[in-house]
């Protein structure tokens, strides 16, 4: 995780984000990877249809594990990792897998480094995102990948990191007038400017919260209007974010699926969405076929631009 600076690069257009309903259900775990093979539902609507990496499960869902199959997943309840070698057929419970029938497989548990609590997760994606952010962009510099800002949802920076509001230009603007505000609507900043950026150079405190107004302008006439808001992370925040990215390079492999899920949940739960896109465009390239990859992307607002 770079810290270089941070730059919100926004269209004035806003578009609606993509939600999931699905994760209203209480999930006991998680698919975290799977080697050599495919596992299968083994009951319900989806009864033989495949298991993807990412994918969610209730308590009382049965698996099937084919033979030389690996399945790697994590309980919420107890933070707890379970690879099951195949063949297996298991079924799902609050807080470990429990073998069905003659093939238990070979079922090995050990705590882990970082999981998202329940809740995190399902407000994670039962709203909708929004005010993607960058880091490791210079200031000169157009950005290699260019989101979409969406209006009155929180970004996460870390502290201590310049701000840098840039933007698409509109047309027929020939000034924009950005202002910076903190959580009691005060304004710390005004800045009138023809440029499609502006720098935040007002000292920010670390874990307080902030918001930005921008209003593009033709003469006196407002042709345009944006809005966001991004905070700091606490020190503590920050600290603890440091820890479990340094545990999870220890225990995994560079770049492996594990981790990689590992990471994008970290990422997201602490609101540094720039960082997940990066692991999910990963993720993507490892499993181009993987819906669960695809749908949070978009709910990232990624694919809207088609960016190649």
């Amino acid at each position: 995780m770079k810290k270089i600076a941070f730059t919100i690069f926004l269209s004035l257009t806003f578009v609606a984000g993509i939600s999931n309903p699905l994760l209203s259900a209480d999930y006991a775990a998680m698919i975290m990877d799977m080697q050599n093979g495919t596992a299968m539902y083994g009951n319900g609507p989806l009864e033989d249809g495949p298991i993807e990496i990412g994918s969610f499960l209730n308590a009382s869902d049965e698996i099937k594990i084919p033979d030389g199959v690996t399945l790697v997943l994590t309980y919420f309840a107890t933070s707890k990792r379970e690879e099951i070698k195949g063949p297996a057929r298991i079924v799902i419970t609050p807080t470990q897998s429990k073998p069905l029938g003659s093939d238990s497989g070979q079922i090995k548990q050990e705590a882990i480094a970082y999981i998202p609590p329940k809740s995190n997760i399902k407000d994670i994606h039962a709203r909708t995102f929004g005010n993607i952010a960058f880091r490791g962009v210079p200031v000169n510099n157009k950005p290699k990948i260019a989101l979409p800002v969406l209006s009155l949802l929180d970004t996460t920076i870390i502290a201590g990191t310049p701000v840098v509001l840039r933007w698409r230009k509109i047309r027929g603007a020939n000034k924009y007038v950005v202002r910076l505000f903190d959580d009691n609507d005060k304004q710390l900043q005004e800045t009138p400017t023809m440029k499609n950026e502006v720098v935040f150079k007002k000292a920010l405190k670390s874990g307080a919260p902030y918001h930005w107004t921008l209003e593009a302008l033709k003469g006196k006439k407002i042709l345009k209007k944006a809005s966001g808001k991004f905070r700091f992370l606490s020190t503590a925040e920050t600290n603890t974010l440091k820890a479990v990215e340094k545990n999870l390079e220890v225990r995994f492999q560079k770049d492996s699926t594990e981790g990689l899920f590992s990471l994008n949940w970290l990422y997201q739960g602490h609101g540094l969405y720039d960082n997940a896109v990066t692991v999910l465009l990963k993720l993507h390239k490892m499993h181009p076929q993987n819906s669960v990859v695809v749908n949070q992307l978009n709910s990232l607002n990624w694919w809207i631009l088609n960016v190649k």
